[in-house]
């Protein structure tokens, strides 16, 4: 990335907030509102005038964002008995992010700052930073389909009219980062088992599935050297017999659901307890990490680094058995 936060850069944070409580504080909470404006953030990528300085681009503190968001939290126990409780939890944010300045001048025709190499022999830039836009928005073609819906290969919009395209039509189209993100858990207990979950949820986030674009390739690329390739099954999806690597087809919304464990546990005391012997205490637990993920995006795992899904390793699923033992 271009832009970026130095030891020079300065906030303008405005935040409004209330914390809340009832029901002798069996539910309780916060709400925040909030409004920063970053100013002098890095831009490695200023353009000088000519002899002005030994390099045509230069590093330079005029980057502006503007940060616009809301948090919700809440914590409730609407069981609380002798035998039976039980503990809610969540909270959730929404966040805008905005790019207000990238040069010195703000009336400059050039889209931004492209970056992020979209992989591969070959790789082109497939994000940029743009005033008025999202950090590292993705930066692409906009694909034409057919009266079947299937993308027609190498055909895309031209989007200036020129009669041409070029990449002047490339635009920008989404972002990397969720619009908002949500996380709950929950545990009941009912005299000495107890269950709980807790999960989270990401919104409006997309990423750049750089795995079928770099390698979900037709039936013509399948067979290399006599030998059988891998493939990606998304390259039935398209029959591509070149990489599409600028399509905003590969822009895929990986918006998601996951539950991150789940656990069973039955407590217990004075075990073995005897005339001379007091016993012990323990609890017995099995666990499950990662069970469930919901998500609409066509790659292994929705949750990547900066939306660049190019070789990720998937979460596995694990279960744990567990004991603790007090003496």
């Amino acid at each position: 990335s271009t832009l970026d936060r130095s030891s020079a850069a300065s906030d303008v944070y405005k935040r409004q907030g209330i914390d809340y409580g009832f029901f002798n504080n069996r539910i309780n909470g916060s709400a925040d509102f909030y409004i920063r404006d970053t100013k002098d953030l890095i831009n490695a990528e200023v353009n000088v005038p000519a002899g002005t300085d030994f390099a045509e681009y230069v590093v330079a503190n005029i980057g502006s964002l503007k940060n616009t968001g809301f948090e919700f939290a809440i914590n409730a126990k609407p069981i609380v008995s002798s035998t039976w409780n039980w503990d809610l939890g969540f909270n959730v944010a929404w966040n805008k992010t905005e790019i207000t300045k990238l040069d010195y001048n703000d009336n400059s025709d050039s889209p931004g700052k492209r970056f992020e190499s979209t992989g591969g022999d070959g790789g082109k830039t497939i994000k940029i930073h743009s005033v008025g836009y999202a950090p590292g928005t993705y930066y692409v073609f906009e694909q034409v389909y057919d009266k079947n819906g299937n993308p027609m290969e190498g055909v895309y919009v031209d989007r200036n009219g020129d009669g041409e395209v070029t990449e002047k039509d490339l635009y920008q189209y989404h972002k990397p980062t969720a619009d908002v993100i949500m996380g709950f858990n929950s545990k009941v207990s009912y005299k000495n088992w107890d269950f709980g979950f807790n999960g989270r949820a990401s919104i409006g986030n997309y990423n750049y599935n750089g795995i079928a674009a770099n390698a979900a390739i037709g039936t013509s690329a399948i067979f290399s050297n006599s030998a059988l390739s891998n493939q990606p099954k998304a390259a039935f999806n398209t029959n591509f017999q070149e990489r599409q690597r600028q399509s905003d087809y590969y822009i895929q919304n990986a918006s998601f659901l996951k539950i991150d464990n789940i656990t069973l546990g039955y407590s217990f005391e004075n075990f073995l307890q005897g005339a001379k012997y007091h016993g012990f205490s323990g609890r017995l637990y099995a666990t499950v990490q990662n069970p469930i993920t919901i998500t609409p995006y066509d790659g292994l795992d929705p949750e990547v680094d900066g939306g660049m899904d190019r070789q990720v390793y998937p979460r596995p699923i694990r279960v744990l058995f567990g004991v603790n033992i007090n003496f």
